[in-house]
């Protein structure tokens, strides 16, 4: 096996790893698994999109274990979740316009964002205006996608997810924005 890279040095330098092709060649057909994981990992790996999909999951994976201990720690799981949500409207919003939905998700959460904080000063006012913010994102978002016309799987993408459809260059994005917040 030579060219294959131990564990520990996957975690360590992912960028490698997606210019790594491992040396076993490609089955032909529906792949056959067996009781050799190293083989069957290699096996998975062989493809760009995999590797892809499980380094941009890895990354995410770290980075919500460490805020994640802090939202549940102050209190904060509802407007998390109401964040996750307005970015659906803002995709919306802008495959509506003809732009980016990654524009449009990013603008949409700063203001809804920028919102629960200007609307929920006090303890007992916080999950209100959340819940407010929540329910008008996600009513502009069935909106928008009433009014487009086409078909838009890119903000389909982005309410459901496409961890497969994750190419190099999402995955560069995903690691230096990690690095920048953390």
């Amino acid at each position: 096996m030579s060219g294959a890279w131990p564990i520990g040095l996957v975690f360590l330098f992912p960028f490698r790893l997606l210019q790594h092709m491992t040396t076993r060649p490609a089955l032909l057909g529906s792949p056959t698994f067996s009781w050799n994981l190293v083989a069957d990992w290699q096996d998975i790996f062989q493809y760009a999109f995999m590797r892809h999909a499980f380094l941009a999951g890895t990354i995410i994976a770290v980075m919500a274990g460490v805020v994640g201990y802090f939202v549940v720690l102050r209190g904060l799981t509802f407007a998390s979740h109401t964040l996750a949500n307005i970015g659906f409207a803002g995709a919306a919003g802008a495959v509506l316009v003809g732009l980016d939905p990654v524009f449009g998700l990013l603008a949409f959460t700063v203001v809804g964002a920028l919102g629960m904080g200007a609307f929920g000063r006090r303890l007992s006012q916080r999950d209100i205006a959340v819940g407010i913010i929540l329910s008008v994102a996600l009513g502009l978002g069935i909106l928008f996608i009433s009014l487009y016309q086409g078909y838009s799987t890119a903000a389909y993408a982005v309410l459901f997810g496409e961890v497969l459809g994750i190419s190099q260059q999402d995955v560069v994005v995903t690691f230096a924005v990690v690095c920048l917040a953390g």
